[in-house]
C-alpha cells in the first residue's frame, strides 16, 4: 500500500466514525433548521460517505419545528459531494481493508471512478497471503472476493483463523497459569490451594508447550503462501 492510499486510508476511517457519531445524534436542532445551508449540508453529507436518504432524516427533524427543507439544493450539494468522495483511491483503499462496497459510490456514471479502484483493490485483496494476514489480525471478512478469487482467499483465511485462534489460546493459558502463580506467592493461601495451584500450573506448562508447537507448525505452513 502505497504512503498516499495509507494517509487516504486513515482519512477514511476518520470518516466513517464522523459518519457513525453524527448517525448516532440529534440529526438537526431548530437552530441548525433555521440556519441551514442546505447544499452545504448535502455536500458534507456525501462527504462522509451518507447517501442522499440523509435528506429525510434532517428534513423530518425540521418538518418537526415547523421548518422548511430545501431538497434541490441538498441534491445538489450532495452530487458535488458523491463526486468528490467517490475516487478510484477510496474504492482501492476500501477493497483492501475488506470492506463492501460503498452504497454512495454505486450509481453510475459517479461510481465508475471508484468502482474500478475498488476492483483493482479486490485483486490485491483476494489472495491467499492477504487471507491468511487478514484473518490473523482479527478482520472481519464481508465476502468481498469474487468467485474467481475467493479459493485463494478463504485458504489463506482459515490458515489465519486456526492462528488466531491458537494464539488467543496461548493467551488464556498465560493469564491461568498468572492466577496460580499468584495463588501460590500469596501467603494467606492454605497447602490444599497451593498443591491444586502447582497441579494446575503443571498442566498449563504442559498446554502451553503443546500450542507454542501449533503455532509454530501454522507459522510454517503460512510461508508456502
Amino acid at each position: 500500500m502505497t504512503p498516499a492510499l495509507r494517509t487516504l486510508t486513515l482519512a477514511t476511517l476518520c470518516a466513517t466514525l464522523c459518519a457513525t457519531l453524527l448517525a448516532g445524534c440529534s440529526v438537526m436542532s431548530k437552530d441548525d433548521c433555521l440556519k441551514a445551508d442546505w447544499r452545504e449540508l448535502g455536500r458534507r453529507d456525501a462527504s462522509q460517505g451518507l447517501t442522499i436518504e440523509r435528506f429525510t432524516a434532517r428534513a423530518d427533524a425540521c418538518r418537526k419545528n415547523d421548518i422548511g427543507a430545501d431538497r434541490s439544493a441538498y441534491a445538489a450539494g450532495h452530487a458535488d459531494g458523491q463526486r468528490a468522495y467517490c475516487t478510484g483511491e477510496l474504492g482501492e483503499s476500501d477493497a483492501t481493508l475488506g470492506k463492501v462496497s460503498a452504497p454512495l459510490c454505486a450509481p453510475v456514471p459517479v461510481g465508475n471512478a471508484y468502482q474500478t479502484g475498488y476492483e483493482m483493490g479486490l485483486i490485491s485483496f483476494c489472495t491467499a497471503r492477504s487471507g491468511y494476514e487478514f484473518a490473523r489480525l482479527g478482520g472481519t471478512y464481508r465476502n468481498t472476493c469474487p468467485a474467481d478469487l475467493a479459493g485463494p482467499f478463504n485458504a489463506g483465511l482459515r490458515m489465519g483463523t486456526e492462528l488466531r485462534a491458537l494464539n488467543n489460546r496461548l493467551d488464556g493459558i498465560q493469564r491461568d497459569a498468572t492466577e496460580q502463580r499468584k495463588v501460590l506467592a500469596d501467603d494467606k493461601s492454605s497447602a490444599d490451594q497451593r498443591d491444586t495451584a502447582r497441579r494446575q500450573l503443571r498442566q498449563l506448562d504442559a498446554d502451553e508447550a503443546a500450542t507454542r508447537r501449533l503455532i509454530r507448525q501454522a507459522e510454517l505452513s503460512a510461508l508456502s503462501l
